[in-house]
């Protein structure tokens, strides 16, 4: 069966969100501010794509949002806003009191994860934790969708998210994850721990 198009509030962002990811969203007014408060009174889920120089990335992310965290005053706020789902964007247009995207889902291609790729990200991403010290280590790690799982912890930056998401099978997913986690490990033991980006916040 085609997979059918929907119609969802469009929330243009400067980051990347991956699936299962939560992150702060500030907001002030405007189309964005409408979107959300749409999303948040009917239960309905918004998309994020990457706006860069006034474009959207064909590539986002469908999100809930889970909650209001802070308001400053008027229409001026800051949510929390979590990756559901990988999407494809068809078209968009301006709506009445915010944009809307048409947009299909992304289908996962299902194959079994090899064992040797997922032991192989996870032994990388420990020995990353221990170079720079990083202490939020999962307790547990989810073999289905583990290049999700860590990519918020390691510091890839918006090319490397966008690149990431637009791959269908998480095997693949887990071999880019293992070149990038290569790569810097190998630059920290070179250039010392200065050289590493944030591993908290992807840069535009």
């Amino acid at each position: 069966m085609r997979n059918k198009a929907l119609e969802l509030p469009l929330l243009p962002l400067g980051t990347v969100i991956v699936p299962d990811e939560v992150i702060p969203v500030h907001v002030s007014g405007g189309m964005p501010y409408r979107a959300i408060v749409h999303s948040l009174e009917y239960g309905v889920p918004l998309v994020s794509f990457l706006e860069r120089e006034g474009k959207l990335e064909r590539c986002g992310v469908a999100c809930r949002v889970l909650r209001v965290v802070e308001r400053y005053g008027g229409e001026d706020l800051v949510v929390l806003i979590s990756g559901r789902e990988v999407c494809k964007l068809i078209s968009e247009k301006r709506g009445v009191f915010f944009p809307l995207a048409a947009v299909v889902r992304t289908q996962e291609v299902a194959f079994e994860i090899d064992r040797y790729l997922r032991n192989e990200v996870i032994s990388l991403f420990k020995e990353f934790c221990a170079i720079i010290n990083l202490t939020e280590v999962p307790e547990k790690f989810h073999p289905a969708r583990l290049s999700y799982q860590l990519t918020p912890l390691v510091g890839l930056d918006n090319p490397e998210r966008l690149k990431l998401i637009s791959i269908r099978d998480e095997n693949s997913r887990l071999e880019e994850l293992i070149k990038f986690l290569q790569f810097k490990i190998a630059l920290i033991q070179y250039a010392g721990p200065g050289e590493l980006i944030n591993p908290k916040q992807p840069q535009q």
